[in-house]
C-alpha cells in the first residue's frame, strides 16, 4: 500500500511540475518624470560616461603613475592568553598547592590560626606584588630620564600598601 502512495505522489509531483508558473511582477519600475529646466541644465554639466578613456589609461588592474603602492601586509588578532594554573586559581588548587608541613600544620587552622588556603592565597598576593612593583619600577627607570618627579610619584604609589 504505502509504495502504491508513495508512487502516486511522485506521479502527481511530475505532472504538476511540467505545467508553465505564470510568470509574476515582483515590482514595477514607475516611468521618470520629466526633467525641470533646472535638472535638465544640472545633468548637462556633468561628465559624460566615455568608453574611449578608459580604454586610454589601461586595464582596471593597471596602477596608475600618480598612485604609491605600498607593501603587503597580513594583520592578525593578538592572540587570547591561555588560563594556565598560575592565572586562575581554585580554592582546591590553593590547597594543593600548599606544602606538606602546612598539611601538618593545618590543624593550628582549628585552633585560631590561618589555614592552608589561607596562607597559599597570601603567598599569591605577595608574589603578585613583587611583580607589580618590578614592572613599575622598570617604567619609572624609563620614566625618570623625562620627569624625576613623575617616576618618583610612581614609585611612592607602588610603595604604598
Amino acid at each position: 500500500m504505502k509504495p502504491a502512495l508513495f508512487l502516486t505522489l511522485c506521479l502527481a509531483t511530475v505532472l504538476r511540475a511540467e505545467e508553465p508558473a505564470p510568470p509574476q511582477k515582483l515590482f514595477q519600475i514607475p516611468d521618470p518624470a520629466p526633467l525641470s529646466p533646472a535638472q535638465q541644465q544640472v545633468n548637462d554639466s556633468l561628465p559624460k560616461y566615455d568608453s574611449a578613456a578608459t580604454k586610454e589609461r589601461g586595464t582596471v588592474g593597471t596602477p596608475s603613475p600618480d598612485a604609491i603602492e605600498l607593501p603587503k601586509i597580513k594583520v592578525t588578532p593578538k592572540q587570547r592568553p591561555r588560563l594556565t594554573p598560575e592565572i586562575v586559581i581554585t580554592n582546591k588548587g590553593f590547597e594543593q598547592k600548599a606544602a606538606p608541613l602546612d598539611k601538618l600544620l593545618n590543624a593550628s587552622a582549628l585552633l585560631g590560626g590561618a589555614s592552608a588556603a589561607e596562607r597559599a592565597r597570601e603567598e599569591e598576593e605577595r608574589r603578585k606584588k613583587a611583580e607589580l612593583t618590578a614592572d613599575v619600577n622598570t617604567i619609572a627607570k624609563a620614566v625618570e630620564a623625562v620627569n624625576p618627579a613623575q617616576a618618583k610619584a610612581l614609585r611612592d604609589a607602588v610603595a604604598r600598601p
